[in-house]
């Protein structure tokens, strides 16, 4: 017989108990597994979805601050969300990192942030004008690192709040960062939680983990609207009006390259190779004609050669439609 009895099973084993036709020796032999209710699952799967949901949210807009903070391409994805008991995550950890403890009112007791190491300096060397290299995982983190991660973590916080929103209003606050676990207990070693782990990758060059640990006391208080169906999953990005407004504004900062071209020229090969210094290249494009203007290689625009406080300009005489663009 299997561990896990299948239902036919089940129902002609309590048929020959209550006939008599079952014998204890009978029973004894059988295999059972047994059930340990002391280790029993804490959280239901709702509860666990609806919090890699929150998460998988965090991550598009922490994504975007990323991106805009250290100027390079950066992905940050929900890897899983399960169950695991306080001891069983601190014991996997290892010294230095990156622990910083939150208060995330009206979630009761603190919550746990950790971050890799590699990503930590990852991000610092960034912040410092470097190309975001990895560093040696063992260095101890500087007052100086530490300062600068401070102001990260403050950041991502409200990212969080953003997630956190469609189900409660969250106002979260950076208690202390420490380096080492044995200064992070945030509850009992036994306490049921729920790690959700987040992968983050910067410029294809550095690849690391931020881990958030949530207790089942801090969740108390809102589990009961983690159940409910006011959480639809959904890949739509949750921007608040201080998110779009920062967005617009790192929009209209970004520079651009934008270029004039003439109309295009054939000629052979035995052409271009005999071209010489001084030599005169007839273009197929009267003085007076339109040049066409393009941003990444698309047309916008039309515009007039032309003089302006002596260089050479170009006058914005059209604007190319998508439509026009397109016929």
């Amino acid at each position: 017989m299997s561990d896990v009895l299948s239902q036919s099973e089940i129902d002609n084993l309590l048929k020959e108990l209550t006939q008599g036709n079952l014998k204890d020796e009978q029973v004894e032999d059988e295999k059972f597994k047994r059930y340990d209710f002391r280790t029993a699952n804490k959280f239901t799967k709702e509860q666990v979805r609806t919090l890699h949901n929150i998460y998988s949210t965090f991550s598009h807009l922490f994504s975007t601050y990323l991106s805009g903070t250290l100027r390079t391409t950066c992905q940050v994805e929900v890897l899983s969300a399960e169950e695991l008991t306080y001891s069983e995550y601190t014991n996997s950890l290892q010294s230095p990192l990156i622990l910083a403890i939150i208060d995330m009112a009206p979630l009761e007791g603190s919550t746990l942030i950790e971050m890799s190491p590699n990503i930590a300096y990852g991000i610092i060397n960034r912040l410092l004008g470097g190309k975001g290299g990895d560093l040696e995982a063992s260095k101890t983190f500087t007052d100086i690192d530490i300062a600068l991660i401070e102001k990260v973590i403050v950041q991502i916080l409200k990212q969080i709040d953003s997630a956190w929103s469609r189900i409660v209003a969250v106002r979260s606050v950076l208690n202390r960062i420490e380096t080492s676990p044995q200064f992070a207990q945030i509850v009992s070693y036994s306490e049921p939680t729920v790690i959700v782990t987040i992968s983050v990758k910067i410029a294809d060059e550095v690849e690391g983990f931020i881990n958030i640990c949530i207790p089942l006391v801090a969740l108390e208080p809102v589990l009961d609207n983690m159940e409910s169906s006011i959480w639809v999953s959904s890949k739509k990005v949750i921007i608040d009006k201080e998110n779009e407004k920062e967005i617009k504004k790192r929009l209209l900062n970004t520079k651009f390259e934008l270029i004039a071209t003439f109309n295009e020229i054939s000629m052979t090969l035995g052409e271009f190779l005999a071209l010489e210094t001084g030599d005169v290249i007839k273009l197929d494009q009267k003085v007076t004609d339109k040049l066409k203007l393009s941003v990444s290689k698309l047309p916008k625009f039309y515009g007039k050669l032309g003089v302006f406080e002596n260089r050479y300009a170009v006058k914005i005489a059209d604007i190319i439609e998508e439509e026009q663009e397109d016929g």
